[in-house]
């Protein structure tokens, strides 16, 4: 009861701010935060906002990755799990630990059974984190949809190289990737769009780093070239 009194006082203060670390099972995107929250007094009266930060010793630490927000009308007296949906779901890593801090006024965030992969803490500025001897009741699910695709593709209009087209030996991209995820890049080359070569048969992989193999490129003379993304 000491502690749970203590997280209910320091949650109602203006200036508080509550974190649970985290490590998560397996890589994924993170879709949304459930905590366990119940109003103190009359409650919070604006937004609470649910972040996401790294940590460093074990308590949040640098700026928020992610954040979303709980109305004040879903906090009640009776302790309840709340849901709050992240807009573009963070990556998290197996291998890293995390931080689901929380920013409300009157607002007491329920203890659970002790957890071994983090713990909660409390910081009267929101910078500076002291780690808590419990665990704030907290459940972190993947992004909306489950995994991603086992496959898919995108193809590229036809490039029309000109009539003696030059050696084209990097094929550069820019590229966001979710955890999990690849992206891999195939060519071909014909002497007019219609070519038969152009098929997806005739398609030959490019090498990592943008590098196009020599022994997968060739160049049409005259002709078209295809490429994707």
């Amino acid at each position: 009861m000491g502690i749970l009194s203590l997280l209910a006082v320091v949650a109602a203060a203006a200036l508080a701010v509550l974190a649970q670390t985290f490590t998560p099972s397996t890589d994924h995107a993170l879709g949304s935060v459930d905590l366990v929250l119940a109003a103190v007094g009359p409650g919070p009266l604006t937004d609470a906002v649910v972040a996401l930060r790294s940590t460093s010793g074990g308590v949040p630490a640098g700026p928020d990755a992610a954040t979303a927000t709980i109305s004040p009308s879903l906090i009640t007296l009776t302790p309840t799990a709340v849901t709050t949906t992240f807009t573009i779901g963070p990556s998290v890593l197996a291998s890293s630990t995390y931080a689901v801090v929380l920013r409300s006024d009157d607002t007491a965030w329920q203890l659970t059974l002790p957890y071994a992969g983090g713990t909660a803490a409390v910081s009267s500025d929101g910078t500076t984190f002291g780690a808590l001897p419990d665990d704030a009741a907290f459940a972190t699910p993947p992004a909306s949809g489950g995994a991603y695709p086992a496959l898919g593709a995108q193809t590229s209009a036809v490039v029309d190289l000109g009539a003696s087209p030059a050696d084209f030996l990097t094929l550069a991209w820019l590229v966001d990737l979710p955890v999990g995820t690849s992206v891999r890049f195939q060519i071909a080359g014909g002497q007019s769009a219609t070519d038969t070569a152009l098929s997806t048969s005739e398609w030959g992989s490019a090498a990592h780093h943008g590098r196009v193999s020599a022994s997968t490129w060739r160049r049409p003379s005259p002709g078209r070239g295809r490429g994707f993304p």
